[in-house]
């Protein structure tokens, strides 16, 4: 059955509160999670989720901003007055911005689980860090239940919550958190999808085919069938960037993934990719504090 387009693969495409603040996760500690937030070219967004992110999360966790574009400055500043670390580099679409905080988390550090959000989406509840890790440690691989898709007919069953996920046959990626042990067995976004569209539906649908059956014995889908909670977090859907010329392409791409065996996805697709993207990750500008 062919997925429709998903809500939230958007290439890139504010409240600050308490002044609570958010603990590194330590190299050689007990895992805490990893937060990377996705961004390019919406700073107001990105100052409103960080401020959110400080006001309603406890306990340890390491947050980095990806950022699409190697000139932000207004980025630069948020991500020091924060404390995040920031990793950026021109642009090349959501795909290769979510590969970044993957890979920095998964080459640099024991975080687990990661949890991607987009600049637009974020925390509205103390618990919500809580859920995500708790989602991630039963089902590996899990997104955000955006309202669109719960007021369509996509739903098939479920409750929206770590236990009791919804499932749903639309997905969509303004929050995604993913295991180590996902990572490793289904690995990144493919770089082959470039701009707007579908990378997240085919990393998605590619990890579930490798994982659950596998791993997660209480849930095998049938294909287009998704893992999605609400997970106390809210999405302003800010504009985004999208072209239908990207998005036409990627669905050819997506109907060709369909046809072949899933299987262990790198960052990259060449030398020069792994290159690229190894300096961007190594060139990370770090917490301070």
């Amino acid at each position: 059955k062919q997925t429709p387009p998903d809500f939230g693969d958007r290439t890139e495409d504010t409240s600050a509160g308490s002044s609570r603040a958010i603990a590194p996760a330590q190299g050689g500690a007990a895992a805490a999670p990893g937060v990377g937030i996705i961004t390019y070219m919406r700073p107001d967004h990105l100052a409103k989720c960080l401020g959110q992110l400080r006001k309603h999360t406890t306990g340890a966790c390491e947050v980095v901003v990806a950022c699409d574009s190697q000139d932000d400055l207004q980025t630069a500043r948020l991500c020091a007055d924060f404390g995040a670390g920031l990793i950026r580099g021109e642009n090349r679409g959501v795909v290769w911005n979510k590969n970044r905080a993957l890979y920095h988390f998964m080459s640099n550090t024991n975080c687990d689980p990661i949890i991607l959000l987009e600049d637009d989406t974020y925390p509205v509840s103390d618990d919500w860090i809580a859920e995500w890790v708790s989602a991630a440690a039963r089902w590996q691989h899990v997104n955000f239940s955006h309202p669109a898709i719960l007021q369509s007919n996509a739903l098939v069953d479920g409750e929206g919550t770590s236990e009791r996920p919804y499932i749903h046959r639309l997905v969509t990626g303004q929050c995604t958190a993913v295991s180590r042990k996902a990572m490793e067995i289904g690995g990144y976004l493919d770089t082959r999808f470039r701009g707007y569209g579908h990378g997240h539906v085919e990393w998605t649908k590619r990890h579930n085919a490798l994982l659950f059956g596998n791993l997660v014995a209480d849930f095998s889908p049938h294909a287009g069938v998704f893992l999605s909670i609400v997970g106390g977090l809210k999405s302003d859907d800010a504009r985004s960037f999208r072209s239908e010329t990207d998005v036409q392409r990627n669905s050819v791409l997506l109907r060709e993934t369909d046809r072949v065996p899933r299987r262990y996805r790198d960052p990259w697709q060449s030398p020069d990719e792994r290159r690229t993207l190894t300096q961007e990750v190594g060139a990370i500008v770090p917490n301070r504090r």
